[in-house]
């Protein structure tokens, strides 16, 4: 019960920030008069709510699920940033009814997008990819971006080690 409770509560540490901006960005278009655009975030935004909230935090999903749920997650992300982000999904077929711990891409993609995406400026890619080798799953989560950092006097990224990375590293120990 107590590995029960620690994925409960690793799994809805969602960054209150992503909820914030996403309903701001939501209000904004409305404002806009850009209803169609307004309806398919709230769209997003119900189904990544409705996964985050409806899943069982100690039971594996198989990859699709894992990836549709990610899916709409950077979807509503590449709304707000719009012309700034693209995102790309590439699932090797072989790997797509693989079980994985429920929401174990989410805090890897909010850090690509927290740490890359809203930190420079110009166009930024967040991709997710999955692939089989030998028996062996290897998913990642990258991002590049063609621009330079919002702040100029910034130096090159460093390497950070918080609360989204530690949570997938408590996630997966917990669970193998």
């Amino acid at each position: 019960s107590l590995h029960r409770a620690e994925a409960a509560a690793l799994r809805l540490q969602l960054n209150p920030h992503f909820l914030f901006n996403t309903l701001n960005s939501i209000s904004s278009l409305v404002v806009l008069g850009r209803k169609e655009e307004a309806e398919e975030m709230i769209d997003l935004l119900s189904d990544f709510l409705r996964a985050s909230l409806n899943a069982d935090p100690m039971a594996d999903v198989p990859l699709g699920q894992e990836i549709d749920t990610i899916d709409a997650y950077l979807g509503i992300e590449a709304a707000r940033f719009g012309d700034r982000l693209e995102v790309e999904i590439h699932v090797d077929p072989r790997a797509s009814e693989a079980r994985v711990p429920n929401f174990i891409l989410q805090p890897l993609a909010e850090n690509a997008i927290k740490h890359g995406v809203a930190a420079m400026r110009g166009t930024s890619t967040v991709s997710v990819n999955a692939v089989c080798e030998d028996d062996i799953l290897l998913l990642s989560v990258t991002n590049t971006s063609d621009g330079e950092p919002q702040n100029a006097s910034e130096e090159a990224p460093r390497t950070r080690t918080g609360i989204g990375l530690a949570n997938v590293r408590q996630r997966l120990a917990n669970a193998y």
